[in-house]
């Protein structure tokens, strides 16, 4: 249905529902229609909003890093497509372990035009630290959408199995990490090792560890004296680093082996054969 109004607005309604788009419609004239350019909308009866809905999913991050999160879109009508015009925008403040925290909506990025999400941790955040903000999108037809988002503090839950190593020889230990409940996790990526010696644990010549990949290398010689040995790994990231510390025992090399006795000679392999003959 096409109705023409005074501020040349031609109103369309089509399939029920309908959001505002701003154009220019050419009209010929003809039926009483006066010929030019009309600016063109859908009739704004504010739908959208009760048929399409968007979400994130949590995110998890370190202190100092920044996590990013794009939208999940759905609708309860496949009628409605995905409008690409819908404008999303930061709504309120943010909320840290459910209080609100003002000074943290600096900390969220929002793309107007995609939803896609960049929230930094803060630096001082402690494990299990949740943050909440809410992100709204505006449809075409002035009706609006609400998403919650969901960030949670991670420290890295990094840590190393107690090794035992013989003097003279050679092992590896491999980092781990586990979560609240004992479950495995994956490491984050992009983290670098390095052994960090002090007055409490000294550096240790024979123990080397994988920028990359945080693996030690325990070699102790024949000679190291056989305890347990003491380090920590600092962990750096993006914002922030924390401190792993490993353990191990050097145990004794075994004793050498000692050579095997000769045959035993008697008094006749002790004469000389020439005497006497």
């Amino acid at each position: 249905m096409i109705a023409i109004v005074e501020k040349k607005v031609i109103h369309v309604s089509i399939l029920r529902r309908s959001v505002a788009v701003i154009g220019l419609l050419s009209v010929i004239g003809g039926l009483g229609v006066i010929p030019g350019a009309y600016e063109l909308a859908y009739a704004a009866e504010k739908q959208y909003g009760n048929s399409y809905y968007f979400s994130y999913d949590t995110g998890n991050a370190l202190p100092g890093m920044t996590v990013k999160l794009k939208p999940h879109f759905m609708s309860d009508d496949p009628k409605v497509p995905f409008l690409a015009n819908t404008k999303f925008e930061l709504s309120g403040n943010v909320q840290r372990n459910n209080q609100p925290a003002p000074s943290l909506r600096t900390a969220v990025k929002v793309d107007k035009s995609t939803g896609n999400v960049a929230f930094t941790v803060p630096k001082d955040a402690h494990d299990g630290d949740t943050f909440l903000f809410t992100i709204q999108g505006t449809y075409l037809d002035g009706s609006t959408t609400q998403a919650q988002v969901r960030i949670v503090a991670r420290r890295i839950p990094i840590s190393y199995p107690v090794a035992r190593v013989q003097a003279g020889k050679s092992v590896t230990v491999i980092p781990g990490a586990s979560g609240p409940n004992g479950q495995q996790m994956p490491i984050p990526p992009n983290l670098r090792y390095e052994i960090t010696p002090s007055l409490l644990y000294p550096a240790l010549n024979f123990v080397k560890v994988d920028a990359g990949s945080g693996i030690l290398t325990i070699s102790p010689n024949a000679q190291v004296t056989p305890k347990e040995y003491k380090g920590v790994v600092t962990v750096s990231y993006e914002g922030g680093f924390s401190q792993i510390p490993f353990s191990f025992t050097v145990t004794p090399a075994p004793a050498p082996e000692k050579p095997a006795p000769g045959p035993v000679k008697t008094v006749a392999d002790r004469v000389d054969p020439g005497v006497g003959s």
